[in-house]
């Protein structure tokens, strides 16, 4: 019998998975706290997709909330914008550092679509086991008044965004 003749498998196609949004329940040493809505932007690309992503890298959309927003109830809420921060904090929970405190994760979802101008901003997504919803934030002074649509919005088909 001949040696088996083998053909090597092309390396498996590793798909980014849709985008991710988490909300933190950021506590500080002396007891006060508030949330950490982080979110992740859509299209990021990468040349070689069998590495994972820089889990440093600070790319995560950040807004600092007084309130959780991901009851079916949050309908409007305040919020601040914070810098980019790192990706690692979409699995992240626990000390930050002796001096920051901890983060509770206290909920995550799928981010459908991001569009982001200098004073508005539109999110598509969903909390796990929540509504989907449509967040439509416009700048307000120093910080972000936000509105919460439970239906789908359309979107032109010239748009790199989708459908809700």
């Amino acid at each position: 019998m001949r040696g088996k003749i083998t053909t090597p498998l092309p390396p498996p196609v590793l798909r980014s998975p849709m985008p991710r949004m988490v909300l933190l329940e950021h506590v500080f040493p002396d007891g006060q706290s508030h949330f950490d809505w982080l979110i992740e932007p859509i299209g990021l690309r990468r040349t070689n997709l069998t590495e994972p992503l820089d889990p440093d890298a600070r790319v995560l959309l950040a807004f600092r909330l007084t309130e959780r927003i991901d009851s079916n109830a949050a309908d409007s809420f305040v919020a601040v914008r914070l810098p980019d921060h790192r990706r690692r904090y979409l699995n992240f929970e626990g000390e930050i550092s002796p001096e920051k405190g901890f983060v509770i994760r206290q909920a995550h979802g799928r981010v459908k679509y991001v569009k982001v101008e200098p004073d508005d901003i539109e999110i598509g997504g969903q909390f796990v086991l929540r509504r989907q919803c449509v967040w439509k934030g416009r700048r307000d002074g120093i910080g972000w008044l936000f509105t919460c649509s439970s239906k789908p919005i359309a979107r032109d088909d010239d748009d790199d965004d989708y459908d809700l």
